[in-house]
């Protein structure tokens, strides 16, 4: 194992750490936010449901078929909207976690490891932008959206089970 895959697997380990934490304190919030997009799916689900019931009456597997449709695609929407949301609070607690500029510093030296010297790093520690770094043809890009989504991704089904 190299320096850098050390490294590396010391930042993953960091970041699942603090995604876990995170992801403690999102609980809560997603709770709420689940428990309405539950209320919300059920309340789709049924209308639906109501829907299809007419269109059984009418005696069309088209239309029923285009009521489940209709409301599995509600539902997705809805899991995504809170996804989205989840996503979007689990952004803003890493920036206003006080580790966050320490994580843009160690990003940082990755990036300038990566491509090597003479390589340009830019961190941006106000906004979103996160660590891009390029040299000659090559570009590294990470943002605090791949960091929250390589840190949702790391928690896998576990997300999931948010709004089941």
């Amino acid at each position: 194992m190299t320096g850098l895959d050390a490294l590396r697997e010391h930042h993953l380990a960091a970041a699942r750490t603090q995604a876990e934490q995170i992801l403690q304190h999102a609980r809560q919030q997603a709770g709420e936010i689940a428990g309405k997009g539950d209320a919300d799916a059920l309340a789709v689900v049924e209308k639906a449901r109501h829907e299809g019931e007419a269109a059984a009456g009418l005696d069309t597997d088209r239309a029923w078929t285009a009521a489940r449709r209709k409301a599995r695609g509600a539902i997705l929407a809805a899991e995504r909207e809170m996804y989205d949301e989840l996503r979007a609070r689990v952004a803003l607690a890493v920036r206003r976690d006080a580790r966050y500029p320490v994580l843009l510093e160690h990003l940082g030296h990755a990036a300038q490891r990566r491509l090597g010297p003479g390589a340009m790093v830019e961190i941006d520690r106000d906004g979103d932008q996160g660590v891009s770094a390029t040299r000659k043809d090559r570009r590294v890009e990470l943002s605090l959206a791949a960091i929250v989504d390589a840190g949702l991704g790391e928690l896998g089904p576990r997300v999931a089970e948010l709004w089941r």
